[in-house]
This record gives structure tokens, sequence and C-alpha cells, in this order.
């Protein structure tokens, strides 16, 4: 568990960096649309999951089969309580996200292993139930 938690860790800025992506890309757009005629809405200029990475927990790993090849999954307990920044600003106001809270079962998918590196062709990740959500807003 330790090496898995050990190489969140490490990828935790290339994670929070890629949050920061996804949300620009696709739920700044996605939120504007939504948004009546004349409102509009934008991620300011702190966009970040934080420098505290998620934490795994009760990890079990198990090899399974499709139609493609052999994957590999991993079942675990997300715990995640950051350090989180993501400003909003809106036409009728602004609001900040300080500290996000996620808790529940995870589910990491290495799909079509393969003889050479990257070793899997990619990955799927997923909750397998809803998980606990807490959001602190400024």
């Amino acid at each position: 568990h330790e090496f898995i938690n050990d190489l969140l860790e490490a990828q935790w800025p290339y994670i929070s960096e890629w949050f920061n992506d996804i949300m620009r890309k696709s739920c700044e757009p996605a939120l504007q649309a939504l948004m009546p005629t004349g409102i509009t809405i934008e991620f300011g200029e702190r966009c970040s999951l934080g420098t505290k990475p998620a934490i795994l927990q009760n990890i079990v790993a198990s090899k399974f089969t499709e139609d493609h090849g052999s994957s590999i999954r991993l079942d675990a307990m997300l715990n995640y309580r950051g350090d989180c920044h993501v400003d909003v600003t809106c036409t009728v106001g602004s609001l900040e996200l300080t500290g996000l809270e996620v808790k529940g079962e995870i589910v990491i998918e290495l799909v079509r292993l393969r003889k050479q590196p990257p070793w899997f062709s990619g990955v799927r990740i997923y909750f397998s139930n809803r998980p606990i959500i807490d959001l602190t807003l400024q």
C-alpha cells in the first residue's frame, strides 16, 4: 500500500495540473452552457488540488480478462482531504473552493496489459458507489 500512496504523492503535482486542465477545458464550458444569457462563469487564477495527495487504503489487486485481453484491477478506499483552491468568478459574484473531502470505494483498472512499457494500454478510474463529497466554500 505504501508504494501506491508514495506514487500518488510523487504524481500529485501532475494530477493537480490535469485537474486544472479538465476544469478549464471541460467543466467551465459545460457550466457556461447552463448559464442564462448574459451570465458568465469562469475559473480564476487558482485552480488546483493543492499539495496534500489522496490516500488509498485497503487496496486489493486482481487480474481479469475482457474481450481485448488481460487487465489488472485495484479496488481501494479513497480518502482525500485536500488543501485545494479553486477560484470561480461569475457575473453576479465570486466564490472560492478552499477545501475538498472525497471518500469512497474507488476502482483503478490498468487495461489491455502489454509486453512493452508502459505495460498497459489505458487506465479506467471510477467509483463503484457514489462517494461522499464535502466542499468548503468562501
